[in-house]
């Protein structure tokens, strides 16, 4: 596996750990749909949360929320499009971003930051994706 994907595992991994240990039931991990995938589905409280990992070794050049534009934005809701088609979900929804950076990879030591409604569905109409 190449050392990105590595890197993007390792995060997720922690990502669904830290969430278990928050309350959360985990649904699915990277689910996909076309050229869409959902990193981490997850229940909390009866709200389906779909959760973006984002992952790198260090912050210093920026955070790892910033490498979410767009497309990203619009692939993420073409995914929860698709996922609740497919699943009949009639529930209310949130996008929540994971962002992970691992500080030492030899101990596994993580800093971690959980954006809770990060990217704002309100005005968001799913059926436009």
């Amino acid at each position: 596996m190449a050392e990105h994907n590595e890197l993007g595992k390792r995060g997720e991994d922690f990502a669904a750990e830290q969430l278990v240990k928050d309350g959360y039931t985990i649904l699915e991990r990277n689910w996909r749909s076309g050229k869409c995938e959902l990193d981490i589905i997850a229940d909390k409280d009866g709200v389906l949360v779909v959760v973006e990992v984002k992952t790198r070794r260090n912050n210093i050049f920026a955070d790892p929320t910033e490498s979410i534009g767009v497309k990203k934005i619009q692939m993420l809701l073409k995914g929860i499009s698709a996922y609740i088609e497919e699943k009949c979900i009639d529930k209310d929804i949130r996008i929540d971003v994971f962002s992970v950076v691992i500080k030492d990879v030899k101990t596994n030591t993580f800093t971690y930051e959980h954006f809770k409604d990060a990217i704002n569905l309100a005005n968001m109409p799913m059926t436009n994706y």
